[in-house]
């Protein structure tokens, strides 16, 4: 194609097809498409706002108790129950017979009744 063949929106700038410009205009610029964009952009905008409110919640940790952030409550099931735990797992892994730190609650190694942790101290 040459390069009359292409014209660039001065709204927005993009380079596009020559006969597809008035398409673009009346679905990308007209009064119309602004109002959809403004209300989707509200949208999303109230749903982010939602979503950080719910994300401050504290809530309890099924595993070991502790309250947390709703928002954080994946990283501590990651870091803090590594064995299994992560209730998001939807396969079943293998794992080995693990008894709980008399400390903290935390996986133990076999044998011990400390986790890593705490059988360095």
């Amino acid at each position: 194609m040459q390069d009359g063949d292409y014209k660039t929106c001065p709204a927005c700038g993009c380079s596009l097809r020559a006969k597809r410009y008035a398409k673009h205009m009346a679905s990308q610029h007209s009064p119309e498409a602004e109002k959809s964009k403004a209300l989707l952009r509200a949208k999303m905008l109230e749903k982010l706002e939602r979503q950080k409110i719910e994300g401050e919640k504290i809530v309890k940790c099924s595993v070991c108790g502790i309250s947390i952030k709703a928002k954080s409550l994946v990283r501590h099931n990651v870091k803090a129950h590594p064995m299994g735990n992560n209730y998001y797992s939807t396969r079943k892994t293998f794992s080995l017979p693990v008894g709980r730190c008399s400390v903290c609650g935390c996986p133990a190694i076999p044998g011990d009744n400390l986790c890593s942790t705490h059988s360095k101290q």
